[in-house]
């Protein structure tokens, strides 16, 4: 997991902040995580492709949850915008003369599984509704 995922949950939490109907557009989402509105559209890409939100180009164009907030899952963002397991794997040969190295590999892959699986459980739990009561009692209390 990298800071992209925590980075498009930022959007996420934007986009489902704005009122019902209301399209947000990505020059104002930009301004919220202090970057650039064109890695804004980038990183919209692949959530519009899974369907969780809804794009329209232009001057009157803007981004929308394409459902409610409550029906989609941490998950499907991290679906969305991640590809490969969660934790890195060392991507060098293992040394067939080193027991450590030939022995390593199995013991952490069975860690990381676990820990991979714990993970996307929670995120399957949590929706984008539960961030946003989150994220909105955090202001309130700051």
């Amino acid at each position: 997991m990298n800071t992209r995922y925590a980075t498009v949950l930022h959007i996420m939490v934007v986009i489902g902040s704005a009122e019902r109907g209301t399209k947000t557009c990505s020059r104002w989402i930009a301004e919220s995580l202090k970057t650039n509105p064109s890695l804004v559209r980038r990183l919209l890409r692949p959530l519009r492709e899974a369907g969780l939100v809804e794009t329209e180009e232009g001057r009157e164009g803007g981004v929308w949850l394409s459902r409610d907030a409550r029906k989609i899952s941490l998950l499907e963002i991290y679906d969305a915008t991640e590809q490969g397991p969660l934790l890195g794997i060392n991507p060098k040969q293992v040394n067939p003369g080193c027991p450590v190295s030939k022995g390593v590999k199995p013991a952490v892959d069975a860690v990381y599984g676990e820990v991979e699986e714990q993970v996307r459980r929670t995120l399957r739990r949590r929706t984008l509704a539960d961030l946003l009561i989150s994220v909105q009692a955090e202001s309130v209390s700051a």
